[in-house]
């Protein structure tokens, strides 16, 4: 039986995720939990709760991790004076799956993607949180692409859902969007049928999105990825600042923890 987590387990595909795969050992994972039986506490916006995490899963055999964490809220700070959403939505996935695939290297990650970074740029000081979602999920998946090249026997895969009417999505639209996504929308159903025909894929540079009207959207989702798949120095440095930053404050180094 394979071990599988599901990092934000609690939204509208998590829950479906962690129905389709209650046959094996899935294990829930999300800020809402608390640690029980197949469920673990996970704060992104918390580095200690980051630690624990994988503290916690250092000596156990995983085989498949999905990524659909995802949060948008009004301007806050986290506890060691981040911005959460920066670190929620791109820092705190990058710097957990980076750690982890240390003690996992054959185990696959799954990339939940989200067709607002077509609207995105690399700029994290946006006028509204709206746009701030945007922008760090654009700085996650750039972040998840440069750890195929630390970890090139890895496979990590994207899977787009296409426009799922998510508590989420849909606090980022306006009415009238609101009500085209719930009535024309991807359903959570088919969403998760998506996300779990990545674990399928072999290669590198694994892209999974749906058929039909949504489909160019997943595609052009990708291009996007791939014109912006370098990091501009600036963003380099903060990224590799808050680092070693966190890590000083925490007392591990980059080559254990």
């Amino acid at each position: 039986m394979r071990t599988i987590l599901i990092i934000g387990s609690t939204g509208v595909i998590g829950q479906k995720l962690v129905e389709q795969y209650k046959e094996e050992n899935c294990i829930e994972i999300s800020r809402s939990l608390k640690t029980e039986q197949n469920q673990f506490y996970l704060d992104l916006s918390n580095f200690q709760s980051i630690l624990d995490f994988l503290n916690a899963f250092q000596s156990i055999s995983v085989d498949l991790v999905f990524v659909n964490s995802g949060l948008v809220c009004e301007e806050r700070i986290t506890r060691d004076g981040l911005d959460t959403m920066w670190m929620v939505n791109a820092f705190g996935p990058y710097y957990l799956v980076k750690h982890f695939l240390k003690d996992h290297p054959k185990c696959k990650i799954i990339l939940t993607s989200s067709v607002s970074i077509l609207h995105a740029k690399l700029d994290f000081n946006p006028k509204n949180y709206n746009r701030m979602y945007r922008n760090t999920k654009l700085l996650e998946h750039i972040l998840f692409r440069s750890l195929e090249e630390i970890y090139p026997e890895s496979i990590i895969a994207y899977a787009h859902p296409g426009v799922v009417p998510s508590k989420l999505s849909l606090s980022l639209h306006q009415k009238p969007i609101q009500f085209w996504m719930q009535h024309f929308g991807n359903s959570k159903e088919n969403a998760v049928e998506i996300l779990s025909s990545a674990e399928h894929m072999h290669s590198k540079d694994c892209w999974v999105c749906p058929k039909g009207i949504f489909q160019l959207r997943g595609k052009a989702v990708l291009k996007k990825i791939k014109r912006n798949l370098e990091l501009d120095l600036k963003t380099k440095e903060t990224i590799e600042k808050t680092e070693k930053e966190l890590e000083r404050k925490y007392g591990i180094s980059c080559d254990g923890l």
